[in-house]
């Protein structure tokens, strides 16, 4: 009976030991904050279209702007948010260092499906509809409209998997990846920019960009940066 009895507690003590190493394993990444409540620290901080120092800088947060978290990268250090974007109600998704957000709940990162998961769409076109399948013949689950982001979660053939946050819901579904534009650049307007139709000299003017629009850069070509305006495709000289 004694030798059973010790035999019992150093089991236990064992099974302690084993449970006291496993929870440091709980890494930082899910201590992220998570949905509404979070926000941006007092600093203000710059987002981004990856999650590493090598993407673009999308959008200047100022201290206080409420985000929801999406996910996070395997180490903590990144997240993926949605914002509404500054001065607008545009409903935007972006990657920000977690040390600039002020936490609130926790939020465990999801397996990555493939090399496009986590990647930043923006529509091109004037209006986009969602389907619950890679098929034309597939039912709408939604419309999304022209200057509408949303995350890239895997992609099959001509199609991409996404998730949407509109105003009322959020949504997965498939879209056409030919009317999406992945992880853009952004053309900042310095003071009022005449757009052309083509890249020449004698090219018509098609809009005059305000001093400080934003606009999607699809491609550039010698001289020129061709840009989204209004559902189409504009030229602006470099």
């Amino acid at each position: 009976m004694k030798h059973d009895f010790t035999t019992r507690i150093l089991y236990l003590v064992v099974g302690l030991l084993l449970l006291l190493m496993l929870i440091p394993s709980a890494s930082a990444s899910q201590e992220i904050a998570n949905l509404e409540g979070s926000e941006v620290g007092s600093a203000g901080a710059t987002v981004y279209t990856q999650p590493d120092n090598k993407g673009k800088a999308y959008d200047n947060l100022p201290a206080g702007t409420s985000v929801r978290m999406l996910d996070v990268n395997t180490d903590g250090s990144w997240l993926l948010i949605e914002y509404y974007g500054p001065g607008t109600t545009q409903l935007r998704s972006a990657y920000i260092k977690s040390t600039d957000i002020i936490k609130s709940g926790s939020l465990t990162p999801s397996p990555k499906q493939d090399s496009t998961e986590g990647n930043i769409g923006f529509v091109l076109c004037e209006s986009l509809s969602i389907r619950e399948r890679p098929e034309f013949q597939a039912p709408i689950v939604a419309t999304m409209m022209y200057q509408s982001t949303l995350t890239i979660l895997g992609e099959s053939d001509s199609w991409y998997h996404i998730r949407y946050a509109g105003m009322e819901r959020t949504v997965e579904g498939w879209i056409r990846s030919e009317y999406v534009i992945k992880n853009p650049q952004y053309y900042i307007a310095r003071g009022e920019t005449p757009a052309y139709s083509h890249n020449a000299p004698n090219a018509k003017r098609v809009g005059l960009i305000d001093t400080g629009a934003q606009l999607v850069i699809i491609d550039e070509i010698e001289g020129y940066y061709i840009v989204s305006l209004r559902g189409a495709s504009a030229f602006i000289k470099k």
